[in-house]
C-alpha cells in the first residue's frame, strides 16, 4: 500500500471521528453537558481536515490548523476556569500571557499565509518556514498550559482530566514533532503528513470521554496568584529539538532515505519516553527526585507540600477517612505506596485504627510496641529501617519484630503537644531514597499537623459519645422523677386508707388519683417506647389548676386555691402542664412547716396567664436561686429531693412561650410566678 492510499485512509479516520465528536458535542451542548469551547474546537478540527479533503495543505488548510490548535488552547484556558469575557479577572490570571501570545501568534500567522502564493505552499522554501516556526510555538504553548492543568488539578480529581490529557497531549504533542520536522527541512515529512489526521482521530475518543466525566466542570483547581512557569515541557521540548536538530545535521551529512528514517525514528523514540516518563510512577518518582536533588537549592516547594497537606487533611473525601488522608499525606512526602496508623491506647499498647494498600492490621509486637513507646515518648525521632540509629537500636532491643513486617520502611511518631498519639507507619518507597534533614523536618511538620487533628476528632467523638450518655441520664433522671411523685402520692393514698376506708369521699378520690397515676405511667411509658411528638392543645387552666390544688388536699398545709376569672386557656399538653405545676404545688408544701400556709392564685395580666404559688417557708437564698434551683440534680431537700422538679417545670414553661419567676427571703417564704401566654379557647 502506497502513500496516497494510507493518507485516503487517514483523512477518512480524521472526518468519521470528529464528525461523531462534533455531532456528540452538538447534542450534549444542547443538553447542557457540553460547553461551547469544547464544540468549537471540535468543528475548527473537523474543518481542518475537510479542507485536507478537498485541496492539498494551503493557506486555509494552515490557517484552520492554527485556529484549531488555539481553539484547543482556549479549552484548557476554560479548564483552568479562565472567563475570557471579564478582562479584569483574565489579566490576573497566571496563564493569561501564554494565551494571549498564543492568539497573537495565530493571528499574525493566518495574516502571513494568505499574503503567500499558492505555489509556495507546493515547494519548499524559506517564506513557508515561517509558517512552521508559528504552528510549532503554538503547540509548545499548548503543551505549556496543558502542563498547568496537569499540575493544578485536585489528586483526587485527576481521574475526570486524564482522558482529556491524554488526548490534547496527543495532538500537541505531534504537532510539535510534525511542524519541528518541517521546520528543520523546510517541508513536512510525508510520512507525518500521512499520518497527522489518523493521530487527531486518535485524540477524539479521549476528548469524548473527558467531556462525559466533567458534566459540571468544577474542578476546583489549586492554580496561584503568584505564578511562576515550571520548566518541565520546556525543558523536555527544548531537548526534543535540540535531537531534532542533531538528527537534521546527519540527515544533511549522510542524505537520502536514512535520514529521514533517522529522523522519524527519534521522534517515535522521543514521544515513547515521555509516555514512559509520564505513565510510570517509577519513572516520574526518579525524575521528580533527581531534578529536586540537582536543580533547586531546596529539595521540597513547601508552599506546594503545605498546601497539599492541608487539603488533603481538612477537606472531606469520601473514597478516605481523615486516618487514611493522615496516612495519604506522609505517603505523598516520602513517595511510599502504603501505609497503617497505630493509635496508642490508655493501656499503653498500639493498636491498628487503619491501612492504606497495606494488609498491616495487627497490633504492633508488644515488646517491641512497648520500646518503640519508650523511645518515641523520650524522642521525637524518624526512624528509617534501613538504617536504624545506633541509639534507636540499643533502646529497641526487639527491633527485629519490625524487620518481620513486610515492606515496612519508615516510622513516624504523631505527637500531640508533648504527648504521644501514635504512630503512622511506611512501606518501602518505590525507589530507594536516603533521607536527609529536609525531608525530617517536612515529615515531622506534617505529622504534628496530622496528630493534631487526629486528635480533635478522637476528642470530638469522646465528647459525643459523653453527651448522648448524659442525655440518656437527664432523661433516666426525669422518669425516676414522675416516678417519685407518682409514688409518693400513692403512699400518701395507703397512709390515710386505714383511718379513711369507710369515707366514701376518700374512696372516691382515692380511686381518682389512682387513675390519674396510672394515666400518667401509661402516657410517659408510650413516650419513651415510641418517641411521640408532644400533641398540644387548648387547656382550660381554672380547671386544670383546681384538680391540682384538690389532688394536695391530704397533705398539710392544705393549699388554697384562689381564682376570680371564669375560665382562661392557654395551649399545652395537659398531662405535662399538670405535671409541672403539680412539682412546684409539692415543692412549696414540703419547704412549709404544717403550721404554715400554702396559697395558688391564678390571674391573668394583659396577654399572660400568670399563676402565683406562694408559701411562708423558709425560703431561700437569692445566690442559690440565681446558681442552683433551676439546675439538674440540685436541691435543698437533702437525700429526699433529686433537684429536677423546677428546672423541669421552667423548661416546659420556657416551650410553651413562658417562664418562670422566683422571689424568695429567708425566714419569709418564697413566691413562683408561673406565667403562660393566653390564647382564645380552641374547640
Amino acid at each position: 500500500m502506497n502513500l496516497p492510499d494510507l493518507y485516503a485512509i487517514s483523512l477518512y479516520l480524521g472526518l468519521f471521528a470528529y464528525a461523531v465528536l462534533t455531532i456528540f458535542c452538538i447534542v450534549n451542548w444542547l443538553r447542557n453537558i457540553t460547553g461551547r469551547a469544547l464544540l468549537a474546537a471540535s468543528a475548527v478540527t473537523l474543518a481542518f481536515i475537510v479542507s485536507l479533503f478537498l485541496n492539498s495543505p494551503g493557506a486555509l488548510s494552515y490557517t484552520l490548523e492554527l485556529v484549531a490548535m488555539l481553539a484547543w488552547t482556549f479549552l484548557l484556558s476554560r479548564v483552568l476556569e479562565i472567563d475570557l469575557r471579564d478582562f479584569s479577572a483574565t489579566t490576573r490570571h497566571p496563564v493569561t500571557l501564554p494565551i494571549a501570545l498564543s492568539a497573537l501568534l495565530v493571528l499574525g500567522g493566518c495574516i502571513y499565509v494568505w499574503s503567500l502564493p499558492e505555489i509556495a505552499f507546493r515547494t519548499p522554501n524559506t517564506p513557508v518556514t515561517w509558517v512552521y516556526f508559528v504552528a510549532l510555538l503554538t503547540c509548545v504553548i499548548g503543551l505549556v498550559v496543558l502542563e498547568q492543568v496537569v499540575r493544578n488539578t485536585r489528586e483526587d480529581l485527576r481521574w475526570r482530566l486524564r482522558y482529556l490529557n491524554i488526548g490534547l497531549g496527543t495532538i500537541f504533542g505531534f504537532g510539535v514533532v510534525h511542524h519541528a520536522s518541517g521546520l528543520l527541512f523546510s517541508a513536512h515529512l510525508p510520512t507525518l503528513v500521512v499520518l497527522q489526521p489518523a493521530v487527531l482521530a486518535l485524540a477524539a475518543p479521549f476528548i469524548a470521554i473527558a467531556s462525559l466525566r466533567n458534566r459540571k466542570n468544577q474542578l476546583s483547581l489549586n492554580v496561584s496568584r503568584q505564578f511562576v512557569f515550571r520548566s518541565g515541557v520546556l525543558i523536555a521540548t527544548g531537548g526534543f529539538l535540540l535531537a531534532m536538530a542533531v538528527a537534521g545535521y546527519y540527515v544533511n551529512l549522510f542524505g537520502g532515505d536514512l535520514g529521514t528514517v533517522l529522523v522519524v525514528f527519534v521522534a517515535t523514540l522521543g514521544t515513547l519516553a515521555l509516555f514512559v516518563a509520564f505513565g510510570s510512577t517509577r519513572v516520574r518518582t526518579h525524575l521528580k527526585m533527581f531534578i529536586a536533588e540537582n536543580l533547586y537549592q531546596l529539595k521540597y516547594d513547601y508552599r506546594d507540600e503545605w498546601i497539599r497537606v492541608t487539603r488533603q487533611l481538612a477537606e472531606p473525601n469520601p473514597d478516605f477517612d481523615l486516618s487514611q488522608q493522615a496516612i495519604r499525606a506522609l505517603m505523598g512526602v516520602l513517595h511510599c505506596p502504603g501505609g497503617a496508623l497505630w493509635r496508642l491506647t490508655e493501656k499503653q499498647t498500639l493498636i491498628s485504627v487503619s491501612h492504606l494498600h497495606t494488609e498491616w492490621q495487627e497490633p504492633l509486637p508488644g515488646s517491641a510496641a512497648n520500646q518503640l513507646v519508650s523511645f518515641f515518648e523520650q524522642r521525637e525521632w524518624i526512624i528509617d529501617l534501613q538504617k536504624v540509629p545506633a541509639e534507636a537500636e540499643t533502646h529497641i532491643t526487639d527491633i527485629q519484630d519490625l524487620h518481620d513486617i513486610a515492606n515496612l520502611r519508615f516510622l513516624v511518631p504523631l505527637f500531640v503537644e508533648k504527648q504521644l498519639f501514635g504512630i503512622i507507619a511506611l512501606s518501602r518507597p518505590h525507589v530507594y531514597r536516603k533521607l536527609n534533614w529536609e525531608d525530617y523536618d517536612i515529615v515531622k511538620l506534617v505529622a504534628r499537623q496530622a496528630a493534631g487533628l487526629l486528635a480533635l476528632q478522637q476528642a470530638d467523638e469522646v465528647l459525643s459519645q459523653t453527651k448522648q450518655l448524659h442525655t440518656f441520664t437527664r432523661l433516666s433522671a426525669f422518669v425516676v422523677h414522675d416516678v417519685k411523685t407518682i409514688t409518693s402520692q400513692l403512699s400518701l393514698l395507703l397512709e390515710n386508707a386505714q383511718k379513711h376506708k369507710d369515707n366514701p369521699a376518700f374512696i372516691d378520690d382515692m380511686l381518682q388519683t389512682i387513675d390519674n397515676s396510672v394515666s400518667r405511667m401509661s402516657k410517659l411509658l408510650i413516650q419513651l417506647k415510641e418517641h411521640q411528638i408532644e400533641q398540644k392543645e387548648s387547656v382550660e387552666l381554672v380547671a386544670l389548676t383546681r384538680s391540682i390544688v384538690d389532688g394536695y388536699q391530704l397533705q398539710n398545709p392544705k393549699p388554697v386555691f384562689e381564682c376570680h376569672c371564669p375560665a382562661l386557656h392557654a395551649l399545652a399538653d395537659p398531662e405535662r402542664l399538670s405535671s409541672s405545676i403539680g412539682h412546684v404545688v409539692q415543692n412549696a408544701i414540703d419547704a412549709t412547716p404544717e403550721d404554715g400556709s400554702v396559697t395558688v392564685q391564678l390571674t391573668r395580666r394583659k396577654d399572660w396567664l400568670e399563676l402565683l404559688i406562694e408559701d411562708s417557708g423558709k425560703g431561700m437564698e437569692n445566690k442559690f436561686i440565681d446558681k442552683k434551683l433551676f439546675q439538674p440534680f440540685e436541691s435543698t431537700k437533702g437525700l429526699t429531693g433529686m433537684g429536677i422538679g423546677a428546672y423541669q417545670a421552667r423548661e416546659y414553661f420556657r416551650s410553651l412561650g413562658g417562664d418562670v419567676q422566683v422571689d424568695s427571703e429567708l425566714g419569709k417564704g418564697t413566691l413562683f410566678t408561673l406565667r403562660l401566654p393566653a390564647v382564645t379557647r380552641i374547640d
